[in-house]
């Protein structure tokens, strides 16, 4: 194939790389053989939801792709509800983040349910930073949202990701489906 087009020739004078046009400047040449390019990270060989249990730890963090879900349902009066949904390894990661969230109640801004990102074990010391990532915040009446993230990240230390809902009081509804899909690249 060849397709024509006189910007090539254009960006060949402005970078100083040629002086005189050329007839075949303007002509850009595709061999007529398919190469398809596929992006591959990691298998998804883990996943699950993460209510039961944490995936991975600090001494042997998720170093595979992964897709896991971890819901929410709170009715009437619960306590604060702190989770590590899963350690990674270091390294770079693509990750999307599914949240849907619905309350209905009659509670103000002071209370909000948060997923957090929090390095660990850095040689130089215990925690090296925490990040929020999502914040909902539970207001009267009712509410429902839904949000897609898309992340990347490329960390030398292991990092984890940490649910937080405050505490609900009597009447309260609390519904939230997190759901990611992490992508180990390197």
């Amino acid at each position: 194939m060849k397709f024509n087009d006189d910007r090539l020739q254009q960006f060949a004078r402005v970078s100083g790389a040629q002086f005189a046009p050329n007839v075949h400047d303007t002509q850009l040449l595709v061999p007529p053989v398919l190469q398809p390019v596929v992006e591959v990270s990691q298998p998804i060989i883990r996943g699950g939801s993460s209510a039961a249990a944490t995936f991975g730890s600090v001494a042997d963090p998720v170093r595979d792709s992964i897709l896991f879900g971890d819901a929410v349902d709170l009715s009437g009066v619960q306590g604060l509800d702190s989770r590590t949904l899963a350690v990674f390894s270091p390294g770079i990661w693509h990750v999307n983040i599914n949240k849907s969230f619905n309350f209905t109640g009659t509670l103000n801004l002071v209370k909000f349910q948060v997923l957090q990102l929090v390095t660990i074990v850095d040689p130089l010391g215990p925690i090296v930073f925490t990040a929020q990532l999502m914040k909902h915040h539970y207001t009267t009446d009712s509410v429902v949202r839904q949000v897609v993230r898309e992340l990347w990240f490329h960390f030398l230390v292991p990092w984890s990701l940490v649910s937080i809902t405050q505490p609900t009081v009597a009447l309260d509804e609390l519904h939230s489906l997190t759901s990611v899909l992490a992508r180990r690249f390197f």
